[in-house]
């Protein structure tokens, strides 16, 4: 069984992804934590910074099975804290951009009409 998903996105959802992971570290893993705290959170802001790299390199990503749970996790907490500070719920575009850590590839327009979709559900 591999090990990493390979998986093919925009510089858009890519961008989600890194700073999800990043943010995370941040809320998760704060700097005051033990070592074994800021170990993780050296893991997942390499693994953000590795996206990045990875996707201008190549146009795609691979994504650890093992950093699978926390992406989720990170992506969550992301567009909960999106959500709080703009006060407009972003469920659509969260379980969009969730799925891509099952392997699925989106599209900018997908998000836009995810978007779209989270301003509509709000009235």
């Amino acid at each position: 069984m591999a090990k990493t998903i390979q998986i093919a996105c925009t510089a858009t959802s890519q961008k989600i992804l890194s700073d999800a992971l990043k943010l995370y570290a941040e809320l998760a893993y704060p700097v005051s934590g033990s070592e074994c705290n800021l170990v993780a959170r050296d893991a997942l802001i390499t693994a953000a910074d590795e996206f990045a790299h990875q996707h201008s390199e190549y146009g795609y990503i691979n994504l650890s099975r093992r950093i699978k749970p926390l992406l989720k996790a990170a992506i969550k907490t992301y567009y909960k804290l999106v959500a709080e500070q703009t006060g407009v719920p972003h469920t659509n575009e969260c379980e969009l951009v969730l799925s891509i850590c099952e392997g699925d590839s989106i599209t900018d327009q997908q998000l836009q009409q995810a978007k779209a979709k989270d301003l509509l559900d709000q009235h």
